[in-house]
């Protein structure tokens, strides 16, 4: 049969046995499952002859032999069954018998505990040995080999135990009483019941194998430190000596050393706290502590360990924590923030933002420094430090305001002025990117728009990118580059609906109303002029079309084509009433396109050409070679256009033309395997449209300024200069230094708007 524990029976079930008289009655007791013997060969009443005394004290004298051989660690010579039945007898005897059987045993595990087990258990403690889990697990032996005596003892006499001790108002039963022999010998001081230096010793050895970093070592040091602590709370419920506090405190001063350590590795601190605390929290709940203590216990370490200095303590270690493996950590710190104010009177959420807000924006201005230094795509690289972000945030039941921290915190740093003229160019790009995607891979496509739409909703000025977008479909439109008019309209649309109809969209909008109804209603029109050519037009209003270069405006171009051009002209403006006074510019000659038969003799090929170089070309439909002077001469063309044509037209892969000094000859041997060819007019920069666009954006920047210092004095009417400067700064979407805001409020000053104060400093509003 098992050994249990000297503790384990603090408020054991009692037997399967009923009391019907009280021992403090004057009979003997009687039990419903003891069946009533005599002790002699008669019935006479147990003490009503000297024979049956006579056995009696042989009984007792037996049974007192038996307590001797437990304590003295012999076999007991008897069977179980045999000593129960003993014991018995002796209950059902006078009740002063029994009160004296129960004194001796109790006076005989005093005499032993005294004479032996108090140096023993002394002897522990004055070896020389420095591990604390050596020294626990020799404690826990010998306490274990003296509990398994007691418990022998207690079921051998269970009966006397649970019917006499255990009902007696002034006596404890042998397992009560064992625990106070413990405290009372070893744990307690005799002269002023404080805790002697014995259980001193004892709490030392608790707190050195609950020791954090030891504990967790190995399984057997756990097990070992769990066991010391079950035994010490244990002995606290017989004789209280306030053992939970005192583990409390203990607790607090172990882990306010592992701080400082953990504090050397900041990256790491959060980690190690979270990781240890879900630990202890098993620890103590191993041990049999009530929840509410172990709760109160937890939230002290929380206090000491996070939320006491969370501000500095956080952003280092945030990297660490969303790591995929430590999530479930990353997800119990928002948890316990979200109630701290109930707790500690403190909004620890406030911090957790503010960390995380600061992490953000620094992945998010690596991010894009990286990618400028290595003239790498930012969009992509934005999307998957987005996407992180997100996923992170949605490991937390209520990630909305994580989520918000992300997009404020991305839009800010792309709002800086050192990354946004960046991004915005770096968006435009990727879209020209995925835009030659679509007619090969519509589901990549559909993809990447995700993706660009991602970052289009971070950037706050969004009208300078439009800016840009619009130079980039008029120019992808005007020079058919890549222009495919459904996925145009598709990315367009998708910008449409995030913006709404409004100011900002109302270009574009018109832009890809004038391109959807020229190719409607312009396409392939029938012209006397010249009936066997397909003449398609495109006519664009001015007003939301980005300004383009006029390169060769003054360019005479052929007859036919002049002819052309203006029976066009008569039908549009007959077309309805409204187009009577629109007056139709073809003077933007590099942006018409010209498809024309040429014959060499390897055959007949079909050029694609713009007007200005067809101009060119034409005049060699006469005479095969020409001095340059005599074709600008012919064609009006300024020399910078001219020599671009020139080039494009005898480049190495279309020589069309020869070139020899200043003659230029026709190529009649030019050879392709193509029937039909479009030859470029070359790529010189767009240095015109690009400084038009940046002057847009310019203009547009200085209007916004206005418009916030406006609105700011409008509100508070009289400000200092540095409070207008902090409070436009706050509402303003576009990136603006101090030194831009200066000037624009200078011409606020001289427009009237604004006015000086007597005080140089101040700033009044003029209604």
């Amino acid at each position: 049969m098992a050994n249990l524990p000297i503790l384990q029976f603090k408020g054991a079930q009692r037997p399967p046995l009923t009391i019907v008289g009280s021992h403090l009655g004057s009979g003997s007791v009687s039990f419903t499952n003891v069946k009533k013997r005599s002790f002699g060969d008669d019935e006479s009443p147990p003490n009503s002859s000297q024979p049956a005394k006579a056995k009696f004290d042989r009984i007792v004298e037996e049974l007192k032999v038996i307590v001797q051989r437990v304590l003295g660690g012999q076999p007991l010579q008897r069977s179980y069954s045999s000593i129960y039945k003993d014991v018995e007898l002796v209950l059902m005897f006078k009740h002063s018998e029994q009160g004296r059987l129960a004194d001796w045993v109790i006076k005989s595990i005093d005499d032993h505990f005294d004479a032996s087990e108090v140096n023993t258990f002394r002897g522990i403690f004055e070896r020389e040995i420095d591990d604390p889990y050596v020294l626990a697990r020799a404690f826990l032996e010998t306490e274990r080999k003296w509990s398994e005596k007691v418990n022998l003892i207690r079921r051998l006499f269970l009966v006397l135990d649970r019917a006499y001790l255990f009902q007696h108002p002034k006596k404890k039963d042998i397992l009560t009483h064992n625990c106070e022999l413990f405290m009372s010998r070893l744990f307690k001081d005799d002269f002023n019941g404080n805790i002697s230096a014995f259980g001193e010793t004892l709490i030392k050895l608790c707190e050195q194998t609950c020791y954090y970093p030891n504990r967790t070592k190995d399984v057997e040091f756990e097990k070992t430190a769990r066991d010391l602590c079950f035994f010490l709370k244990i002995m606290n419920g017989i004789v209280n000596f306030s053992f939970d506090s005192l583990f409390q405190k203990l607790t607090i001063v172990n882990y306010t050393k592992l701080q400082h350590i953990w504090l050397e590795d900041e990256k790491s601190y959060l980690l190690n706290v979270m990781g240890a605390l879900d630990t202890e929290h098993s620890f103590l709940t191993s041990i049999g502590f009530e929840p509410d203590f172990v709760m109160t216990t937890i939230r002290k370490l929380q206090w000491l360990l996070i939320f006491s200095d969370l501000t500095d303590v956080l952003y280092p270690s945030i990297p660490t924590l969303i790591e995929p493996e430590n999530h479930q950590h990353w997800k119990s710190l928002l948890e316990v923030s979200t109630i701290s104010q109930s707790y500690y009177g403190v909004d620890s959420m406030k911090g957790i933002l503010h960390g995380w807000r600061k992490y953000v924006a620094d992945e998010a201005d690596t991010v894009i420094t990286e990618c400028k230094s290595s003239a790498s795509p930012v969009i992509p690289r934005l999307v998957l430090l987005w996407n992180k972000l997100n996923d992170i945030c949605f490991i937390y039941d209520e990630p909305d305001q994580l989520t918000f921290e992300v997009r404020g915190s991305m839009s800010k740093v792309i709002l800086q002025k050192q990354h946004n003229r960046f991004v915005l160019l770096q968006l435009s790009k990727f879209c020209e990117t995925i835009l030659k995607l679509s007619a090969d891979n519509e589901e990549q496509f559909d993809k990447s728009l995700l993706d660009a739409l991602v970052v289009f909703k971070l950037i706050s000025n969004k009208n300078e990118f439009l800016l840009i977008y619009e130079r980039d479909v008029s120019r992808r439109f005007l020079l058919g580059r890549n222009f495919n008019l459904q996925a145009e309209k598709k990315l367009f649309t998708a910008i449409f609906n995030l913006l709404g109809d409004g100011s900002e969209t109302t270009n574009l909008t018109n832009m890809f109303r004038d391109i959807e109804t020229s190719v409607s209603r312009y396409s392939d029109i029938h012209l006397n002029a010249s009936p066997s050519v397909q003449f398609n037009a495109l006519v664009l209003e001015g007003n939301y079309w980005p300004e383009m270069p006029k390169q060769g405006a003054n360019a005479i171009i052929p007859a036919i084509l002049s002819e052309m051009l203006g029976e066009f002209t008569a039908k549009y403006v007959c077309e309805s009433d409204k187009y009577k006074f629109h007056v139709l510019d073809w003077s933007n000659y590099t942006f018409h396109l010209l498809t024309i038969r040429v014959r060499f003799k390897s055959g007949t090929k079909e050029l694609t050409l713009t007007l200005v170089q067809a101009i060119v070309l034409m005049l060699f439909e006469d005479l095969n070679v020409l001095d340059l002077e005599d074709i600008a001469n012919k064609t009006q063309l300024e020399e910078r256009l001219l020599n671009r044509v020139v080039s494009s037209l005898s480049s190495d892969r279309y020589p069309i033309l020869h070139v020899n000094g200043s003659m230029i000859s026709f190529n009649e041997s030019f050879f392709d395997k193509s029937s039909k060819i479009r030859i470029p007019l070359g790529r010189e920069k767009e240095v015109l449209t690009k400084d038009e666009a940046t002057r847009k954006i310019a203009r547009s920047r200085t209007s916004e300024i206005r418009a916030a210092l406006v609105r700011v004095m409008k509100a508070e009417s009289v400000l200092t200069y540095p409070e207008l400067l902090g409070k436009t700064t706050e509402i303003l979407k576009v990136p603006a230094s101090v030194q831009d805001l200066k000037v624009q409020i200078d011409h606020l000053i001289t427009a009237e708007f604004f006015r000086r104060g007597k005080e140089d400093n101040t700033l009044h509003y003029i209604p």
